[in-house]
């Protein structure tokens, strides 16, 4: 394992976790459907839903698994490699959990599609907004932390599928 710099501590990301979580609450209710964007925003999520539990609220959450990178880098289209079912979204208020935007185009594609599947309304929350790299207009609904240019790794988030597994989010100093 490479060298790793601590960006955000894992205290900081469960207290701002817990805040998002108060948000959402204030915003949706007691009850959210989620769409938790596999693979990186898992761990983020599961937290935040726990939060949300504590809070007393219902949590449903479908899965959705998506690319846009090649080699590391945004090629700038989404490929869904896995969709809801039929119907799935229709009528519902969705919040979107994603571990980062950057570009945005990833965000933007998934709210179209969730549209188009007929979702009464569309939310996002994400730990991590990079607004920085945008590409297209979009911003989040819930932001955790704001970052600058610099890769992370950590808590879900990786590194040619390595870092994950840590509690917090950092970058890699030397592979």
């Amino acid at each position: 394992m490479g060298d790793i710099r601590v960006i955000l501590t894992a205290q900081q990301i469960r207290q701002r976790t817990k805040e998002l979580a108060e948000e959402i609450k204030r915003d949706l209710g007691n009850r959210v459907y989620c769409v938790v964007i596999l693979t990186g925003a898992v761990v983020f999520f599961v937290d935040l839903m726990r939060e949300l539990s504590n809070l007393g609220v219902s949590v449903e959450f479908s899965c959705l698994k998506v690319s846009s990178y090649i080699d590391g880098k945004s090629s700038g289209k989404v490929s869904p490699e896995l969709l809801l079912k039929p119907g799935e979204a229709a009528g519902r208020d969705i919040l979107i959990v994603e571990d980062l935007v950057d570009t945005g185009l990833t965000m933007q594609n998934l709210v179209e599609y969730l549209r188009a599947e007929g979702a009464a309304s569309v939310r996002s929350c994400v730990l991590i907004d990079k607004p920085f790299r945008r590409k297209v207009a979009v911003e989040a609904d819930y932001v955790g932390f704001t970052l600058g240019e610099r890769f992370v790794v950590g808590y879900g988030m990786d590194y040619n599928n390595r870092y994950r597994e840590l509690p917090f989010v950092g970058t890699v100093t030397r592979a």
